[in-house]
């Protein structure tokens, strides 16, 4: 089965305005919605109201006219001809009551077991938090450019990149329609498609011919990422308004080559650019962030430590553990004397001990985050050589536990280790 991922559009219904014209119920309907942000759909009797009046007319519309009732439909039935396999349609509606209605209504209208597209199509959308991980995108609008560009298209590529890592189960399965939803991000999902070697197509709805977007020999310059990867890990962390002109200046040269990748502004400060967010959790993939409260990748043994660390994190955690609760959770169930979880977690925090015993007694106090299927980020709190005793251990834990927010940590890259 291929896992169809479509952004979802508002064709359903201007689609039905252009056949419907005289229906001036519906128009004032779609008018007091159209412009609403994804979170009042339950915020306004009169917006309820028009969200079930403009269901239940966009219905009869698709029951009426069949695939031709929006972009959505007549792609999807267009990529299921081409490909000649299973679909299942992932939408994915932006921050928007509209989106999200549309996204509902074709949802339930293709897993209908009467609707022209047939058996060889299915669908799925989640707009409902308590029964899992919803499939409206936070902030993906164009009302607002800042929080587009900041927050919205990164929400949607860690999606996508999660439907790819857990529901599709790798690129091979997936592929993106990019008929339907916003034009501006269009550019960007096709970057993230030719690195992610995903295929991507679009559906000319007047002339129902389907583009399909090759796959491009690029040549990408990951040394540049490499050499200031460093820079990126902070920026992708986020740097507030106040300190970005004296970080742009001490790390000037860095900022100037990663111009494209750096989105800031002059009040809310600066973090990675959509085109940023791609190529950096591309790099990601065959490395991983470690922020230090020292500056010791000189020390060799030290990192041969967070290789190890990381290596044994690998083997402990299984993939069903890939979100940070779980992960967190796996880590805390180890007894406190495994080498992962020494003397038990910092208390009321997700911190752990790791003990090193390959060479020497050493001990790393250490946190970590997830995204997909791999751990992107190991923050070292402290760097301890010498061996403590309990009474040592607990006073330094209650330290950490008291002060850890607080603390400067320096941002380096490594490699992620391969099995010997």
């Amino acid at each position: 089965m291929i896992t169809l991922i479509t952004p979802v559009g508002t064709s359903l219904f201007t689609n039905y305005l252009d056949k419907n014209a005289s229906n001036s119920m519906f128009s004032r309907n779609y008018d007091r919605i159209k412009k609403e942000p994804a979170s009042n759909w339950n915020k306004d009797r009169r917006i309820s109201e028009a969200i079930k009046n403009l269901g239940l007319s966009s219905e009869d519309f698709i029951r009426s006219s069949g695939i031709k009732a929006s972009a959505e439909l007549q792609s999807t039935a267009k990529i299921q001809n081409e490909l000649q396999a299973k679909i299942k349609v992932h939408f994915l509606a932006s921050d928007t009551i509209a989106s999200r209605l549309a996204a509902e209504i074709l949802r339930d209208q293709i897993n209908n077991p009467n609707f022209i597209l047939g058996r060889q199509i299915e669908a799925k959308f989640n707009s409902d938090p308590t029964v899992g991980k919803v499939d409206v995108i936070p902030n993906l609008q164009v009302n607002n450019r800042t929080d587009f560009s900041r927050d919205g298209m990164p929400n949607l590529f860690h999606k996508i990149n999660d439907i790819k890592d857990w529901e599709a189960g790798g690129n091979q399965n997936l592929a993106i329609n990019i008929t339907a939803g916003y034009g501006a991000t269009l550019p960007y999902l096709t970057i993230f498609g030719q690195l992610e070697r995903v295929p991507l197509y679009y559906n000319f709805e007047a002339s129902n011919e389907l583009i399909v977007i090759p796959q491009a020999p690029l040549a990408i310059n990951w040394d540049l990422i490499k050499r200031h990867a460093r820079v990126l890990a902070q920026i992708d962390k986020g740097i507030d308004a106040h300190n970005w002109p004296h970080f742009k200046k001490t790390n000037h040269q860095a900022v100037e080559e990663l111009d494209a990748f750096i989105w800031w502004d002059i009040s809310a400060g600066a973090c990675l650019s959509p085109i940023g967010v791609i190529f950096w959790e591309q790099y990601l993939k065959s490395h991983f962030v470690v922020e230090l409260t020292k500056d010791v990748t000189n020390d060799t043994i030290f990192e041969r430590m967070v290789q190890e660390l990381y290596r044994r994190l690998n083997k402990v955690l299984s993939p069903n553990d890939f979100t940070s609760p779980n992960c967190y959770q796996t880590i805390r169930d180890l007894k406190d004397q495994n080498d992962l979880n020494h003397t038990g977690p910092v208390p009321r925090h997700n911190i752990f001990i790791f003990k090193w015993t390959d060479d020497t007694q050493r001990r790393l106090m250490y946190s970590f985050e997830v995204n997909g299927r791999v751990i992107t980020r190991i923050k070292i709190y402290n760097k301890r050589d010498e061996h403590l005793n309990a009474k040592q251990y607990e006073d330094w834990k209650d330290q950490i536990s008291r002060n850890h927010s607080t603390i400067v940590f320096a941002t380096h890259t490594f490699e992620t280790p391969t099995e010997s």
